[in-house]
Order: structure tokens, then C-alpha cells, then sequence
């Protein structure tokens, strides 16, 4: 009877150990990184300064075909069954260490791999892996997004074209920044939003942000946006915008 006690007790043991262990994650070659990254898009960037206002609608239209292209690819690259694949182990079961190894020898890689659209095509897949695995292993600290209530007055597309538009003034001698400073003055942010800019932080940051881009989008909608009159605040919702996506990481409002 003690003896089938025992053995008992050490095969539940051995099936528990068996059942705990998770798989270990393999570093692969380059050649099966570059590989596992293949269907990734490429797209070659302009630079903005370069475009007319008409061209700039169109980039951003393509952009974000592109993008949500790559979005699709990198999920199902970064699905547990092409992940055990690869690495051995699903992406839920990386820990801090196995990440930054990986993350290491992709570092490698590119700066090494002779094809630039391959190295390109890396990058991409491998920064996307921040952006839809969440929390990567127990080791690793959670990315969730925090409350984005805030203490600001939608003031609507009417009034915040109106406010965008002095922005976007064609006068060219205005730089950019000087651009952004001119939107978001105490006075004008009270007014428009209901608390003044130097009171912001994230939150405040990211509100003003969904706003804007609503607004942003509402516009877009238009034909002729010279037509419509709104060709000034097209322009301006654009710095607005991209000023807020500067400060929401800076503050690192959507990092726990």
C-alpha cells in the first residue's frame, strides 16, 4: 500500500512539472527572421514639405491603407501558432529576457542584411509586436490604456475649424512651431475647451486629441477643400494634431 502511495505521489509530480514548463524560446537566424517577416508591406515615405495640400489628403488616404495592411500581416505573423513556429514559444509566454534577446538579434540583423526593403520589412513586424502583444509574459509590465476622461469641453468641428484655421495660414515665413504656439495659448485653449493649456496633462492631451482627429476626419470627407473654405483648417488640425500625439509621448500618458 506505501508503495502505491509513492508512486502515485511522484507521478503527479513529474505530470505537474510537465505541465508547468513552458516551452523555451529559440532565437532564430537571420535568414528566418527576414523570412518570417516577408509578407510585410514596404512603402517608400515622401516628406511632407514636399506636397502640395491636395497631395498630403492622398498620402495620408494611402498611409492608411498601408497601414492597415501591415496590420493584418503582423497579426497572423504574430499568431501563437506562427510564433511556436519561429521562436519556439507564443508571444504570451516571452519573458523579459527572452524579449530583449530577440530584440537584440533583430537589432543585428538589420544593420547587417544586404536587401534594404527585407531590413524594412523587420523593423516594421518587429515594432508592430509591441502593439498587439500586450503583456508579454509574466515578467514584463502590463501596456493598458488609462481613462481618457478629461476635464475638457468638446467645443465641436465648427468652432475648432475656426481655431485650426490661423494655423494653417499659407504664410510661409511661419514655422511650425511658431504654428503650434499661435493654437495653443492659455487664453484661447480656456476658451475653446474650458481649461486653460498649461493646466493639461495626459489625459487633457489625449481628449483635445480625439477631437481633433474627429474633426480631422470630418474634413477629409470634402471634395474640394478649397471650395469648402476649409483648406486653412485642414492645415491646422494637422499641427494640432501632431503637436498633441508629440506631448501625449512625451507624458507617456498610455503607458501604465
Amino acid at each position: 500500500m506505501f508503495f502505491r502511495i509513492l508512486f502515485a505521489l511522484v507521478f503527479t509530480i513529474i505530470v505537474s512539472g510537465v505541465n508547468d514548463a513552458k516551452a523555451e524560446v529559440v532565437v532564430p537566424e537571420c535568414d528566418a527572421l527576414i523570412d518570417w517577416a516577408k509578407e510585410m508591406p514596404v512603402r517608400q515615405s515622401k516628406s511632407l514639405r514636399q506636397l502640395s495640400p491636395a497631395e498630403r489628403i492622398k498620402q495620408n488616404e494611402e498611409y492608411e491603407a498601408f497601414d492597415k495592411k501591415a496590420n493584418e500581416v503582423a497579426r497572423r505573423a504574430l499568431s501563437d501558432d506562427v510564433m511556436t513556429s519561429v521562436f519556439g514559444a507564443p508571444l504570451s509566454e516571452w519573458g523579459r529576457g527572452d524579449k530583449k534577446t530577440v530584440v537584440m538579434k533583430i537589432g543585428s540583423c538589420s544593420s547587417s542584411w544586404p536587401d534594404e526593403n527585407e531590413r524594412r520589412r523587420l523593423n516594421l513586424l518587429a515594432g508592430k509586436s509591441n502593439r498587439f502583444s500586450g503583456t508579454v509574459g509574466d515578467k514584463l509590465p502590463a501596456y493598458k490604456q488609462k481613462d481618457k476622461s478629461s476635464a475638457l469641453t468638446d467645443p465641436g468641428c465648427e468652432r475648432m475649424n475656426n481655431w485650426a484655421s490661423k494655423a494653417g495660414t499659407k504664410e510661409k515665413s511661419i514655422s511650425v512651431a511658431n504654428r503650434q504656439a499661435m493654437l495653443f495659448t492659455d487664453a484661447d485653449t480656456q476658451a475653446l475647451f474650458g481649461m486653460a493649456f498649461s493646466q493639461w496633462s495626459g489625459r487633457e492631451y489625449a481628449g483635445a486629441q480625439s477631437f481633433v482627429s474627429n474633426c480631422f476626419q470630418e474634413i477629409r470627407k470634402q471634395d474640394d477643400l478649397m471650395a469648402a473654405g476649409l483648406l486653412e483648417a485642414y492645415e491646422g488640425l494637422r499641427i494640432a494634431s501632431f503637436y498633441l500625439a508629440q506631448q501625449i509621448r512625451t507624458n507617456g500618458y498610455n503607458r501604465q
